[in-house]
């Protein structure tokens, strides 16, 4: 039990988990942008077509 305790203190004081902790943090922000621009041109097409069937201007 002690020797696993040990690796694993050596494995999360080692530059790859920092790095790959890293890399997972961007990805995740990546996502969430990408999720955000997804759900405005989800809203805008939306509002586009309820303005056009309701008779208005598609830009107004």
């Amino acid at each position: 039990m002690f020797i696993q305790a040990l690796m694993a203190v050596t494995v999360a004081e080692s530059g790859g988990i920092r790095a790959l902790l890293l890399v997972l943090v961007l990805v995740a922000i990546v996502l969430l942008l990408a999720g955000a621009a997804i759900a405005v041109l989800t809203f805008l097409n939306l509002r586009k077509a309820q303005a056009a069937q309701a008779g208005h201007a598609p830009g107004a």
